[in-house]
């Protein structure tokens, strides 16, 4: 499941602001910036697009992991997997399924 208060921390910490700062930024107040990131609020569509704005990374953005943190190798697969036709990527996902239901 996809930690949107982790996330919303890592892009705020990333840009060096603080809670404070984002919410100058967006008018998102702070209490609500605490709340999101401690995974006590889930923010609405719109208060997510206006945090995004303000930490100038699209919605796509927010839920794509970073690359950088990976392995070379691992980007390389990815970037051929995505080169895949529906059946091709349909017979791997079985093929993969296959190799790590046998361990």
């Amino acid at each position: 499941m996809f930690d949107i208060g982790a996330r919303l921390k890592e892009l705020r910490e990333k840009k060096g602001l603080s809670q404070s700062e984002l919410a100058d930024l967006s008018g998102v107040e702070r209490g609500t910036i605490s709340r999101i990131e401690n995974n006590h609020l889930t923010p609405s569509l719109s208060t997510l697009i206006t945090l995004c704005s303000s930490l100038e990374v699209t919605l796509s953005g927010f839920f794509c992991f970073d690359l950088e943190n990976i392995s070379e190798e691992l980007e390389d697969l990815l970037l051929a997997v995505k080169k895949l036709s529906p059946e091709q990527l349909s017979l791997l996902a079985q093929f993969i399924k296959s190799m790590t239901d046998s361990k």
